[in-house]
C-alpha cells in the first residue's frame, strides 16, 4: 500500500488512484487550515511506513494536492468590488440631476464592469484546479478579455458626437481573438489539465484596453476643454493610475489591482459629473455666474499674465421671445453659447453671465488678438443671420486685468464698454433705418 503526497497552499484535493483492487474515486475538495498541513504531512510519512510493511499490496490510500488560493482574502477584493458597483448604479438611477446621455452610459460602464469582475471571481475560483472545470474556466476567461476593452469606449461615447464604429475595431480584434484563444490559444490559454496560461497574442488585449483608456482620456480632455485646468489634471490623473493598476496586474498577474482602481475610479467619475452639474448651465453647457465668481477671486494676475475678459450681451433679446416665443429664445441661447465656444481656443472659459448676457475669460498676446476674436466671432453671427429667422446680434466689450486693478473692476469696466458698444449699435440702426438702409 502507497500514499502519495504533494503540497502548494491551503485547499487540498484528495483523489485516489487507479489501483487494480478498486476504481477510481472522483476527486474532492477539502480546505484545512494552515497549521494542520504539518500534522499531514506526519499522517503521509506514516501511510508510506505503512505501504512499505504490508508489500504495497491492497487500495491506495487518497492522494493530497494542496492548491494556493491565497485564503479568502483574494475574494474580498472583486466581491467589495461588485458591492460598489451595484451601490454607485443604484445612486446614478435615482439621480435626477444627471443628463440622460450621461446616466445611459455611466450605466451601461457599470453593467460591463460588474461582468468583468465577476469574471474574475470566476477565474480566480476555476482556474488551476481540476480538469472537469476547464470548460468554466474557459467561459470567465472569455468573458473577461472580451468584455473589459469595451468599458471605457462606451464612457467615451458620451463625450462625443461622432459616434463612428470605427474606434470599435481595435476591440473588435481583441474580442475576435479571445473567441478564437480555447482552439487556438492565441490570447489565453487553458490545458486539458485545467492550467491557466497567457498566449502569445496575450498583448493583443493589453494594446485594446489601453487603447480604449486613452480614447476616453482624449474625449474627456476635448469635452472639458473650456473648464477650469484642474478637470484636465484630474482627468490626466486618475486615466495614469487606471493605465499604472493595468501595468501591475500584467507584470505581477497574482496581484488583481486593475479592477479595484477602476471601481473607485467610477466612484470619482461620479463624483465628478456631480460637480460638473453644479457648475454647468442647464441649458445652454456653457459654466454658470457661480463658478465665475470663484474663477475670478482665484484668478492670478501678474504683469506678466495677460488676461482679458469678454462681456457679451445679445441685442434686443426681449423681441425675439415676444415674436417667436420663449423656446426659440431658448434654442436661440443655445446656438449663440455653441458660437462663442467655437470661436475660441480650449484655454478660453465660458461663462454664462445672466439671462442674455456671456462672458470670455481667456488669455492673449495683446489687444489686437482679442479684436480678432471678436471680429471673428461678429462673422459667425453675420453668417447664422442668413439663415436663421430673427436671430439676433451682439455687442462686446472688453478688459484686460491688471495688478494695479482688482479683478472686480475690471468687470465693471468691461461689462461698461459693452453697453457702450450696444448703444453704438443702436445708434447706427436708427441711422440706417432713417436712410433707408439695413446692417445686416
Amino acid at each position: 500500500m502507497l500514499w502519495r503526497y504533494s503540497s502548494a497552499g491551503m485547499s487540498v484535493r484528495l483523489t485516489r488512484e487507479r489501483s487494480r483492487v478498486r476504481a477510481p474515486l472522483s476527486p474532492v475538495y477539502v480546505t484545512f487550515p494552515q497549521e494542520m498541513l504539518h500534522a499531514t504531512r506526519g499522517i503521509s510519512s506514516a501511510g508510506r511506513a505503512l505501504g512499505s510493511q504490508s508489500g504495497g499490496q491492497g487500495f491506495d490510500p487518497p492522494m493530497l494536492h494542496f492548491k494556493d488560493v491565497s485564503g479568502g482574502n483574494v475574494m474580498i477584493i472583486p466581491i467589495l468590488c461588485i458591492v460598489i458597483m451595484v451601490i454607485l448604479w443604484r445612486w446614478t438611477t435615482t439621480d435626477i440631476m444627471l443628463e440622460q446621455g450621461a446616466k445611459k452610459y455611466l450605466k451601461i460602464c457599470i453593467f460591463l464592469t460588474i461582468l468583468v469582475v465577476a469574471a474574475e471571481i470566476g477565474c480566480i475560483s476555476y482556474d488551476n484546479t481540476i480538469p472537469e472545470n476547464r470548460t468554466i474556466s474557459i467561459l470567465f476567461n472569455m468573458i473577461g478579455f472580451g468584455t473589459a476593452p469595451f468599458v471605457f469606449l462606451f464612457e467615451s461615447c458620451f463625450y462625443s458626437r461622432k459616434r463612428s464604429v470605427l474606434i470599435f475595431i481595435p476591440v473588435i480584434v481583441n474580442l475576435a481573438a479571445v473567441l478564437l484563444s480555447p482552439v487556438w490559444g492565441w490570447v489565453f490559454y487553458v490545458t486539458e489539465e485545467c492550467v491557466y496560461q497567457r498566449g502569445p497574442l496575450y498583448f493583443v488585449f493589453i494594446v485594446a484596453f489601453a487603447y480604449s483608456v486613452l480614447i476616453s482620456l482624449e474625449r474627456k480632455v476635448e469635452a472639458f476643454r473650456h473648464f477650469p485646468s484642474y478637470f484636465k489634471r484630474r482627468i490626466i490623473n486618475s486615466s495614469v493610475v487606471m493605465l499604472g493598476a493595468l501595468l501591475v496586474q500584467v507584470i505581477f498577474s497574482q496581484y488583481h489591482t486593475t479592477w479595484i482602481i477602476i471601481c473607485v475610479y467610477f466612484v470619482l467619475y461620479y463624483a465628478l459629473l456631480c460637480e460638473i452639474n453644479s457648475m454647468v448651465d442647464g441649458l445652454t453647457g456653457v459654466l454658470n455666474k457661480f463658478v465665475f465668481n470663484k474663477q475670478i477671486q482665484h484668478l492670478q494676475i501678474t504683469h506678466a499674465s495677460r488676461y482679458y475678459l469678454l462681456m457679451i450681451d445679445v441685442n434686443d433679446f426681449k423681441l425675439v421671445n415676444d415674436r417667436n416665443g420663449h423656446l426659440y429664445g431658448d434654442k436661440c441661447l443655445i446656438e449663440i453659447a455653441a458660437l462663442i465656444r467655437g470661436t475660441f481656443d480650449s484655454a478660453t472659459q465660458i461663462f454664462r453671465f445672466g439671462g442674455d448676457e456671456f462672458s470670455v475669460l481667456l488669455k492673449a498676446e495683446s489687444d489686437e488678438s482679442v479684436e480678432q476674436y471678436i471680429e471673428e466671432l461678429k462673422n459667425g453671427f453675420d453668417r447664422k443671420q442668413k439663415t436663421w429667422k430673427d436671430f439676433p446680434d451682439i455687442a462686446v466689450g472688453y478688459a484686460q486685468f491688471t495688478p494695479n486693478m482688482i479683478p472686480h473692476e475690471t468687470v465693471s469696466l468691461a461689462d461698461e464698454l459693452m453697453y457702450e458698444n450696444k448703444r453704438k449699435i443702436k445708434e447706427m440702426r436708427n441711422t440706417a433705418r432713417e436712410s433707408g438702409t439695413s446692417l445686416q
